[in-house]
């Protein structure tokens, strides 16, 4: 997953991708991430005029409204401080699947939710340990 957000986002000079806290508290790397599946719906422009809270309202809209990625995430569970870091990886990770289906019950949805943070969990105490991070 950090490999894929690296990759995604590689185009967007003024992000860099380092961890799933800090990385993304200012709302720019989700901004982008947004970007990059409906450009015709971000203005990049806004981008360095928007505070992080309004930033990241706008990005977590477009990605609920355009791309039906469910609202995990408030502004409040990002700005000012670090996001944990296994909230971010499973809100990041609908973008990589893209497996959000509106037939979907919710109980189904819960059920994929746990079983992807379970996994995102043990990628992450994989990464700690080998510190893959710092590539």
């Amino acid at each position: 997953l950090f490999l894929w957000c690296k990759k995604r986002l590689s185009t967007y000079s003024s992000i860099k991708i380092s961890d799933f806290d800090t990385s993304w508290t200012d709302g720019k790397a989700f901004y982008c991430l947004v970007h990059s599946f409906v450009p015709h719906e971000i203005d990049l422009n806004k981008m360095s005029q928007v505070p992080p809270d309004d930033l990241l309202k706008m990005a977590f809209d477009v990605a609920f409204n355009s791309l039906g990625i469910p609202k995990l995430l408030e502004p409040e569970d990002v700005y000012p401080n670090p996001p944990n870091e296994t909230i971010i990886m499973t809100y990041v990770s609908y973008f990589q699947n893209r497996n959000v289906e509106p037939s979907v019950s919710v109980s189904d949805e819960v059920g994929k939710l746990k079983q992807r943070i379970q996994e995102l969990e043990q990628e992450l105490a994989e990464n700690k340990s080998s510190k893959q991070w710092e590539q």
